[in-house]
C-alpha cells in the first residue's frame, strides 16, 4: 500500500504520547516496516513530541499539535507541526555523552537519539508554525 497518508491532530497533554505510538505502529504494521525500525520511528517521534508537550508553549492553554505520516517508495515521513515558539531542535547543541552522567546536564539527548535513529530530521519555521519533518528509509527484510 504505497503512497498512504495520514493526517492526525494531537493537543498538548501527555496523554496523547501514548495516542500517538499506537498510531505510528498500526502505520508501520499495516506497510510491514520491520519491528526494529518501527520501533526507532515510533521512539523518534516520541522524543519530539514529549519536547513539543512540555516546551513548545508559552501557556498552559490547550494547543493543536498536527502528525502527518506519508508512506511513498520505502520511505516513512513524519511532519509534526505546532504554533508554538520557535524552536529548531537541530540548532541545539549535541549532548554531552562523555561525562559520567551525574554531571552531565539535562537536555538534548531526544534529538540526538532522532537524528541517530532516522535518515533525516529537517526543521523550518512557517507561517508561525515549527515544522520538524522525520524521513526514515525502510529497506525490505531479506527473505
Amino acid at each position: 500500500m504505497s503512497g498512504e497518508r495520514l493526517s492526525v491532530r494531537l493537543v498538548n497533554e501527555m496523554a496523547e504520547i501514548t495516542r500517538m505510538a499506537g498510531i505510528v505502529e498500526d502505520f508501520c504494521a499495516r506497510h510491514d516496516i520491520p519491528s526494529g525500525s518501527a520501533l526507532q520511528v515510533t521512539l523518534a517521534v516520541e522524543e519530539a513530541l514529549t519536547n513539543t508537550i512540555s516546551y513548545g508553549f508559552a501557556d498552559a492553554g490547550r494547543h493543536e499539535i498536527a502528525l502527518e505520516m506519508a508512506w511513498e517508495n520505502d520511505e516513512l515521513t513524519i511532519e509534526i507541526a505546532d504554533g508554538g515558539k520557535a524552536f529548531d531542535p537541530l540548532q541545539a547543541p549535541a549532548p554531552d555523552r562523555t561525562s559520567p552522567l551525574g554531571e552531565r546536564p539535562i537536555g538534548g539527548l531526544g534529538i540526538f537519539l532522532a537524528r541517530t535513529m532516522m535518515d533525516a530530521v529537517e526543521y523550518r519555521r512557517e507561517g508561525g508554525r515549527n515544522h520538524l519533518r522525520l524521513r526514515k528509509r525502510i529497506a525490505a527484510e531479506p527473505g
